[in-house]
């Protein structure tokens, strides 16, 4: 169906909900997809084309979102599990690697060796991220490289998102995350997402690597190079999306104090 600029109303943003709710869509993400509209139509107002009226009232709300993220403490619980199945040790190398590089899935799980490059000693990894579209060179830890020595310089083997957060969960409940925590997860039965309280390793999945890597290095690495390697448009945007309280954060500011 098409729909015209001047289309836009109350009826149009109701039935996009709808619309969006039965595709199992999160509130934010329809929340972000109908300012997005409102913004187009805006933009095509100021060119002189028509709007309309109910444009200016059409209100949208983010809801505060649960941020589960990984320590340092369990990062390292991970790390040192024995684990027997080779798909689940394949999986546990690419969580790692996620928390070490801050990337989202679309970006981390199709690093080639052909990408490292070497300058100064250093290693490095260039790509262009799916979502931006922005050519980007970060730094190799010395953990990540530990995991391409290992795999004789390769990466592990790409997955499918399914399967990676299949099996994530399965190495986070082998580590014995299991305490309960609030959050949402989606149902098995129903194929919608609900919240509760429930043991940690039921709500891992693919995008905790990038939370946990902003995180944990919140305050020990400059904010302005952590938004660059998270692909944050602002710091603001960077400070909502990182798992610490406001309690956490000033506690961590003392430190310098």
């Amino acid at each position: 169906m098409e729909y015209l600029v001047k289309n836009v109303d109350a009826n149009f943003k109701l039935r996009f909900e709808d619309y969006c709710l039965k595709q199992n869509y999160s509130h934010n993400t329809i929340a972000r997809a109908i300012i997005f509209i409102k913004s187009i139509c805006f933009h095509a107002r100021t060119n002189g084309i028509d709007t309309n009226f109910q444009l200016d009232n059409i209100i949208v709300k983010y809801k505060k979102v649960d941020k589960i993220y990984l320590t340092q403490d369990e990062l390292k619980i991970i790390e040192s599990k024995k684990l027997d199945a080779e798909h689940l040790i394949n999986s546990r190398d690419w969580l790692l690697i996620s928390c070490e590089t801050g990337q989202r899935i679309s970006d981390f799980m199709r690093f080639k060796k052909e990408q490292i490059k070497k300058e100064n000693k250093k290693y490095f990894i260039e790509f262009t991220q799916v979502k931006t579209n922005k050519l980007m060179k970060i730094p190799l830890s010395k953990k990540v490289l530990s995991i391409l020595k290992k795999r004789n310089g390769e990466f592990p083997i790409e997955l499918s998102a399914q399967k990676y957060n299949e099996h994530i969960k399965k190495v986070c409940e082998l580590a014995e995350l299991t305490n309960k925590i609030k959050g949402s997860r989606i149902n098995p039965k129903t194929n919608r997402k609900e919240k509760g309280i429930f043991p940690k390793y039921e709500l891992v999945t693919s995008h905790i690597g990038r939370r946990s890597f902003a995180t944990n290095n919140y305050g020990r690495v400059p904010t302005s190079i952590l938004i660059y390697m998270t692909g944050h448009t602002t710091e603001r945007m960077f400070l909502e999306y990182i798992g610490k309280t406001e309690t956490e954060k000033a506690m961590q500011a003392a430190e310098y104090f």
